[in-house]
This record gives structure tokens, C-alpha cells and sequence, in this order.
């Protein structure tokens, strides 16, 4: 089960990368929010960090799953907080 987790995170993470790359263009005439590098790294930069994310999640499972939970929970609030803020910020003078 365990490799079948990891697995999944992998293919995701890979499966993200094919579909940036061959709908590149789209991204890079559609991006007007600010950017770091260009649209196509930073949604791979992105999705490293999920990555990442997921594999803790799963180490912490993996040795005391009510943390995990938590975590989640602290995780979902932050990011939810994270995309309110974002919201709002695209909105100037309001």
C-alpha cells in the first residue's frame, strides 16, 4: 500500500508536468496574474511542493495518523485562508 501511495503521488506530479507542457501555450497567452518565473515553472515548481506535501502526509500517517489529521485540517484552513486572500487581491481598490 504504501508503494501504491507513493505511486499515485509520483504519477500525479508527473501527470501535471505532461499536461503544462503540451497546453503550454495556452497557460502562457491566458497567465495574468503575477509570476516568478514563467507560468510553465512555476506550475511545476507548484506541484513540487504538493508533491512534497502529499509524501509528509503520508510519512505522518504512516506513524501517527490523528497527526495526520490535523495536519490536514491545519493545511485545509491555511489554504483556504491562502485562496480568500488571493481572491481578494485581485480585485485593487475594493
Amino acid at each position: 500500500m504504501k508503494k501504491l501511495l507513493l505511486y499515485i503521488g509520483i504519477g500525479l506530479f508527473t501527470g501535471w508536468i505532461i499536461a503544462m507542457v503540451s497546453n503550454f501555450q495556452i497557460y502562457r497567452e491566458t497567465t495574468q496574474q503575477p509570476i516568478l518565473f514563467s507560468p510553465l515553472i512555476d506550475g511545476i515548481v507548484f506541484m513540487a511542493i504538493m508533491l512534497i506535501l502529499y509524501l509528509g502526509i503520508i510519512g505522518l500517517y504512516n506513524r501517527r495518523p490523528a497527526n495526520a489529521s490535523y495536519a490536514l485540517a491545519i493545511l485545509g484552513a491555511v489554504s483556504l485562508g491562502f485562496a480568500i486572500f488571493l481572491y481578494m487581491a485581485s480585485f485593487p481598490g475594493t
